[in-house]
């Protein structure tokens, strides 16, 4: 059964915890220095598209933390643009360009007090290494935009995650 269609919108319930993963979306080709890349014409519709298909398939986030590469940031402000409404807190972490699943997994531990729905953005491999641990139904290489959210009854730990949600442009049902 395809993911996409079988998700239903739900509420957290008490105790749960929402951590979703986005990958920035598809950025210009290497310039002389990655960490200022902008996004490309096609990054930009996918990042905005990418946020309506949350805003009607997951509750807002409270939290977002997100790499501060520049195609991360602009990944981030079109997304939350496609998702009117959403304003959640967010946080830029020049550590994110370079960090390994351990080190996003800490940050998230970081907030996760302040947020029954914390979103990261950032780059991959990290990410989608940080998804396939956490969640052992989640198999797949994250493409550019897209977005996998998971459900925790408890800690943040390999294997606990529950997959409630996938999508990438890709994936998006055409009109």
């Amino acid at each position: 059964m395809d993911i996409y269609k079988k998700f239903f919108r739900c509420a957290i319930m008490p105790g749960m915890f929402r951590f979703t993963i986005m990958r920035h979306a598809k950025s210009m080709p290497a310039a002389q220095n990655d960490f200022d890349r902008a996004l490309s014409e096609k990054g930009r519709a996918d990042a905005r598209l990418m946020g309506t298909v949350c805003a009607q398939k997951l509750p807002v986030p409270d939290v977002l933390i997100a790499s501060s590469a520049r195609r991360v940031r602009e990944t981030v402000e079109l997304f939350l643009r496609g998702w009117e409404g959403a304003s959640p807190e967010v946080f830029f972490e020049d550590g994110l360009y370079t960090a390994y699943y351990e080190d996003v997994l800490r940050l998230a531990e970081e907030r996760r007090e302040s947020a029954d729905h914390l979103l990261v953005c950032g780059h991959q491999p990290t990410l989608g290494e940080l998804a396939c641990r956490l969640c052992g139904e989640f198999s797949d290489d994250l493409s550019t935009s897209a977005v996998v959210s998971l459900l925790f009854t408890d800690e943040l730990r390999q294997g606990a995650g529950r997959l409630d949600f996938y999508a990438s442009p890709k994936k998006v049902p055409k009109e």
